[in-house]
């Protein structure tokens, strides 16, 4: 699994996977994909910072977060169908991209910024 820290460009795709998200979950957000771009363009452009997941030259999920001076704030993160977990049994029902931010693994906390082992 590779990741990069995404730029205005993934705003698109972005976009598209938390549309995905909001319809899969039957949440009541209404917003179109035009109007979660421009909001995610707004997010990116201010202190929040996204983060991609690619498997197999798949994206497979997305985090989207804003680093506080004692912690991170989570403000959005979703993974393809084939990597959430399993109903009921919370299990997941492939790998998690989610192990890179593991304190023991490739990617390690570096100068205040998460550090990656592959770049995009």
């Amino acid at each position: 699994m590779t990741f990069w820290f995404a730029t205005a460009d993934d705003c698109p795709l972005l976009a598209e996977l938390n549309h995905q998200l909001i319809q899969d979950e039957g949440h009541r957000n209404r917003m179109r994909v035009a109007e979660l771009e421009r909001r995610m363009r707004d997010w990116l452009a201010g202190d929040y910072r996204a983060v991609l997941f690619e498997e197999r030259s798949e994206v497979v999920a997305y985090a989207l977060f804003r680093e506080l001076p004692d912690e991170i704030y989570l403000r959005q993160s979703a993974g393809a169908p084939s990597t959430r977990c399993a109903p009921r049994s919370g299990r997941r029902t492939s790998g998690s991209p989610w192990r890179c931010w593991s304190p023991t693994s490739a990617a390690s906390r570096s100068g205040g910024r998460w550090a990656s082992r592959t770049t995009r």
